[in-house]
């Protein structure tokens, strides 16, 4: 990685020397692979290093420079790299462009849309900036299946950039996805010569398309695909004889990203596999059998491997799927002749990774399929059923898909509600928000989504050499503050970290007696960084960046701020108060099941709006009372640590695994449970 504030030193210091002429094209030669050898290109990228800070060179250099080093270290933060690089030039179209195609990668279509629309304003009555507007959603990827980009554009604006949008992905000969945005066009738009033009245009296309595909010989209508497959497989469950212990478990998700579920699903798996390795006995269950891990893949250039040293470091090797060529139909065994007809049937995605986990799941026989999230659990889950899977386990851990429509695919709610009938099949989620919201989605009776809460590992309060110096500099910097209000977050927009930042400035104008800082890193933190020193906040608001040793800052502070618009069940939260910090947080998701309102923290009236004025004053009233603030610590220390110890986690988890687990309706307002897992 570059260091930005070189690279704009490079971009903006007229007295600085050119970038020589040879180099220059050696590099541009290299970044569109006239190069064949990999080591003329590692060598290219070699030149680079000592260039920015010495040379002065044009922003269409320092693009092919990026773009270049970014192939070569794919696990770099290169979405803050082309953020800052946009920031600085928000006219350029290319710093746009890779920052979109990054957030491609990432799913992150909102914020996507969002930074778009912040970048180029005027895309009314100015033209250039509306086809550079288009041009970064094609870049994104995007298109408005999910009314993302009418929620955040005014009518006015829609329909120009729908009927650009829609024009130029049929250009990329893509004319399914151009007739559907064409269905966001208002009426009287939609009636125009040449908007009908266009969509006869599309049509014609997907209809050429489809008529050069092969279809499957259809033996029941398309929704009728999903409930015939859950329904084929009701008889095949193996019985499962717990008294004697448990057989092997499988734990499916999609990838190991710096994600919370992931965090869990690798703290859980790897617990289990040493004990089982161990051959302890967990919450009165013996583990019999293997504790195997099967992901997706592990995508370095997308961040999907964070949590893969977790697993590596105990011994325990993930199986991967995506790599894995798609069985032949014909050569699975054991599958009836009606799943046969039906499996082709399903769409490309999920079929494809459903005929590839069957055999898999034939080969392990394992007694529980524990199934994280969404998108994992419908291929996974029918793969698991069709095989006869004792217990299958699906763990929800963020909001309902229809809240989330990025995530949304038209087979999960009736997939979800299908496979919930079978009595092998058991729905978990982590908070009793999550539970509740599911229920809601799938309009299930309260209480069938059982609620076992996240668990978290006593944290180390103590740091390393470069934590003691860095914390010192701070001291150094600020030595008239006696309190420090922390924050534990990704900077996205939904942790609102410039909303964060202002409200500290805010509050700093009248208490001069504390510092902030914040631990963590992402796409925001370049801006972030650049907006504290504009409002000359450098001494009073900090950034640590990603930090190993999150206890020995927890450690130091007096709070935690908190401002997520939604949320799952919050680990940074829970470690904050197993480590005795009382927070003040927006209500999002299940935060109000880790800091209860009044006792352990303080929670803001909404999660969905926030002003600075609110926070500054939820601030002032905790601040102002530091032995109130020191009991709420104290408290929260002692409500946290029953309810999220990892034994209780193991010990409840296993309970639901082998069905010992309470049946039993949680309500909205009961107490959190004496016992809670990772679910």
């Amino acid at each position: 990685m570059f260091e930005i504030s070189k690279v704009i030193q490079s971009l903006e210091d007229a007295t600085l020397p050119p970038v020589p002429a040879d180099v220059a094209e050696r590099i541009k030669l290299a970044r569109y692979s006239t190069f064949k050898d990999v080591g003329q290109k590692a060598l290219a990228v070699k030149q680079l290093s000592g260039l920015f800070g010495k040379y002065r060179c044009d922003i269409t250099f320092v693009v092919n420079a990026g773009c270049l080093a970014e192939e070569f270290e794919p696990d770099g933060n290169w979405v803050e790299f082309w953020n800052a690089l946009h920031s600085r030039f928000p006219l350029e179209p290319h710093p746009i462009s890779r920052l979109m195609t990054e957030l491609q990668s990432m799913r992150s279509y909102v914020y996507g849309v969002s930074t778009l629309k912040r970048i180029y304003p005027d895309i009314v009555t100015n033209p250039v900036q509306r086809a550079a507007f288009v041009a970064g959603l094609l870049a994104l990827g995007y298109h408005d299946r999910d009314g993302i980009l009418s929620a955040r554009l005014e009518n006015a604006l829609l329909d120009d950039v729908i009927f650009d949008f829609a024009s130029q992905l049929l250009e990329q000969r893509r004319p399914k996805v151009a007739v559907a945005v064409l269905l966001q066009l208002s009426d009287e738009k939609r009636a125009h010569p040449l908007v009908e033009e266009v969509r006869k245009s599309a049509l014609s296309a997907v209809i050429a398309k489809q008529k050069s595909k092969p279809k499957p010989k259809l033996i029941v209508r398309k929704s009728e695909v999903v409930p015939k497959l859950v329904q084929a497989s009701a008889g095949l469950a193996r019985p499962m004889n717990a008294t004697g212990g448990l057989g092997p478990i499988v734990f499916f998700t999609g990838q190991l990203g710096a994600g919370g579920a992931e965090r869990q699903m690798s703290r859980l798996s790897c617990e289990l596999f040493t004990r089982q390795k161990n051959q302890e006995v967990v919450g009165g269950v013996s583990l019999n059998g293997g504790i195997h891990v099967c992901l997706r893949n592990v995508d370095s250039a997308r961040r999907g491997d964070f949590f893969l040293p977790v697993l590596k470091n105990v011994g325990l090797e993930p199986t991967l799927i995506d790599p894995m060529p798609v069985p032949a139909l014909a050569d699975i065994e054991g599958l009836s002749e009606d799943v046969k007809a039906l499996l082709p049937m399903l769409r490309k995605g999920i079929r494809e990774t459903t005929l590839k986990l069957i055999p898999y799941f034939q080969r392990i026989k394992p007694d529980v399929a524990y199934l994280w999230q969404d998108g994992g659990a419908m291929a996974a889950g029918l793969a698991a059923l069709l095989t006869g899977t004792p217990r299958v386990v699906i763990s929800f851990r963020g909001l309902s898909p229809d809240r989330r429509p990025d995530r949304l695919r038209e087979e999960m709610p009736i997939l979800f509600r299908e496979m919930i009938k079978l009595p092998q099949v058991i729905f978990s989620a982590n908070s009793r928000a999550i539970a509740r919201d599911y229920e809601r989605w799938l309009e299930l009776p309260t209480g069938t989504i059982k609620v076992i809460s996240n668990a978290v590992q006593d944290l180390q309060l103590t740091g390393d050499e470069a934590d003691q110096e860095f914390w010192d500099d701070i001291v150094h910097k600020s030595p008239d503050a006696t309190k420090t209000v922390m924050g534990l977050f990704r900077f996205d927009p939904n942790k609102r970290p410039q909303t964060w930042i202002k409200a500290a400035a805010k509050y700093l104008g009248t208490n001069t007696d504390t510092r902030f800082l914040i631990v963590g890193a992402g796409a925001e933190a370049a801006i972030c960084e650049s907006l504290i020193h504009e409002m000359g906040m450098s001494n009073r608001i900090f950034l640590a960046g990603n930090r190993k040793n999150v206890g020995f800052y927890l450690n130091k502070a007096d709070l935690v701020l908190h401002l997520a618009e939604t949320e799952g069940l919050p680990n940074a939260l829970i470690e904050a108060q197993m480590c005795g910090v009382p927070v003040l947080a927006t209500p999002a998701g299940g935060t109000g099941e880790v800091v209860l309102d009044g006792q352990t923290g303080k929670l803001f009236a909404s999660s969905e709006t926030i002003s600075e004025e609110e926070i500054v004053e939820g601030l002032e009233h905790l601040l102002a009372d530091p032995v109130a603030l020191a009991e709420m610590g104290r408290e929260a220390h002692r409500q946290a640590q029953p309810r999220f110890n990892l034994e209780n986690v193991l010990s409840s988890t296993l309970g639901l695994f082998v069905g010992s687990v309470a049946e039993r309706s949680v309500s909205d307002d009961a107490e959190p449970a004496p016992l809670v897992a990772a679910g």
